[in-house]
């Protein structure tokens, strides 16, 4: 009788073991135009199909990222930080094994701004 739910909580301890293994893991570097780490930027990660949130974080001082407990498939990763062009890379995962992207360099993004025009009419009658 005792055998029976030991053997139901191996059956689940493997099964769990299982899933852990099929997790993994994207990491990259994001540095800016001049070679300075990205410190701060959002990384996004969202699913190729159809372009839905998966998970996020921020580089860190060094202008390293890691995204972890990722499942096997096609992604998009999303780049931005303020003042700066947004980049997207392709991330294809396999199970278990680690995704490593190129070193990411963020271009300046050149904001125009919108001039002002400003007009006055002194009165013609001034006491």
């Amino acid at each position: 009788m005792k055998r029976k739910p030991i053997c139901i909580s191996l059956l689940i301890l493997s099964t769990l073991t299982c899933l852990a293994q099929q997790q993994s893991l994207i990491s990259g570097s994001i540095f800016t135009n001049d070679y300075l780490p990205a410190e701060g930027a959002n990384i996004v990660l969202l699913s190729d199909s159809d372009s839905a949130f998966i998970t996020g974080t921020a580089a860190n001082k060094n202008g390293n990222f890691q995204l972890r407990e990722i499942r096997q498939g096609s992604y998009y990763v999303q780049i931005s930080m303020l003042g700066y062009q947004r980049n997207t890379c392709k991330a294809n995962v396999l199970a278990g094994k680690s995704f490593m992207l190129d070193t990411i360099y963020l271009q300046p993004e050149a904001v125009g701004l919108n001039t002002i025009v400003i007009t006055a009419k002194k009165p013609a009658i001034q006491i």
